[in-house]
């Protein structure tokens, strides 16, 4: 059977690319289409292409959720060798203020960039020492006088490593009343055993915060008992609950109450 078609409408296409760069203006409710995407938008009669939205459809359901994949090991956050580790070791040394040590004699060698080792006991004031420290030392002959400047680049129990950056020298005969006062003021700087109280007192922090209460002790023995209260009342209406007085006398004497009290308990007994 031969299928007649009267009427075949072929809609304007071009590829997506040529459609960008395009002028054509669609008509209002013609359609254009990409033919390399297959995408169509719908004319208005005033814009181009390029400013036309893409024709879609209504949004589809959403689709079932797939199962739950087991759990991944925990992770661990390392900066070894990364550049955060650098920058922080490069912060942590900046960080520290080097101190201004004094060597008790001459370090040998001397100038800028000569390297050499020395052990604690070699300086005036050696506690805490660490790389970046400045150490002077001082060195006097007969030819000549200077001061020698020393950098610590690394401490490895007692033994010090220094690197020279730099010497002063002095005119002779050099006065070195200045520096000799100095190193017996480090030689005779207190310790704290030889502090008074006050001045140990004086080196306290602030107190810090109260600890938590600790738990009960047991219970202590039993002291000895009390003396014992006066006699209460001890007389109670069983029908109603209310406590009730006690009255004992003559007949004349009952007789002679002008107001009878409801809750008191009479008790008349015979005169002979």
């Amino acid at each position: 059977m031969t299928e007649t078609i009267p009427v075949r409408v072929q809609h304007k296409r071009m590829s997506a690319s040529d459609w960008a760069s395009s002028t054509l203006v669609l008509l209002d409710g013609e359609l254009g289409i990409e033919s390399d995407t297959g995408k169509v938008k719908v004319g208005n009669g005033s814009d181009h292409f390029s400013a036309l939205q893409y024709l879609t459809g209504p949004k589809g359901d959403r689709g079932e959720r797939g199962e739950t994949g087991p759990r991944g090991a925990d992770g661990v956050v390392r900066f070894e060798g990364s550049a955060a580790e650098r920058a922080l070791a490069e912060y942590a040394k900046k960080a520290e203020i080097p101190i201004y040590r004094i060597a008790k004699g001459d370090i040998p060698g001397g100038g800028v960039g000569v390297n050499a080792t020395i052990t604690t006991n070699n300086i005036m004031n050696p506690d805490g020492i660490k790389v970046g420290d400045i150490i002077e030392d001082y060195w006097n002959s007969v030819s000549s006088v200077n001061q020698g400047f020393w950098k610590v680049t690394a401490v490895n129990g007692t033994n010090v490593s220094v690197q020279g950056i730099g010497t002063r020298d002095f005119p002779t005969p050099y006065n070195d009343n200045e520096l000799k006062r100095r190193v017996t003021a480090l030689e005779n700087r207190p310790t704290f055993d030889t502090l008074t109280e006050t001045q140990r007192n004086s080196l306290r922090g602030p107190a810090g915060a109260k600890g938590a209460t600790g738990p009960a002790g047991p219970r202590g023995a039993d002291g000895d008992r009390g003396r014992d209260g006066a006699p209460g009342q001890n007389i109670i209406n069983q029908n109603g609950g209310q406590p009730m007085k006690y009255w004992s006398g003559t007949r004349a004497q009952y007789d002679a109450i002008p107001n009878k009290d409801s809750n008191t308990i009479y008790d008349i007994y015979s005169s002979s």
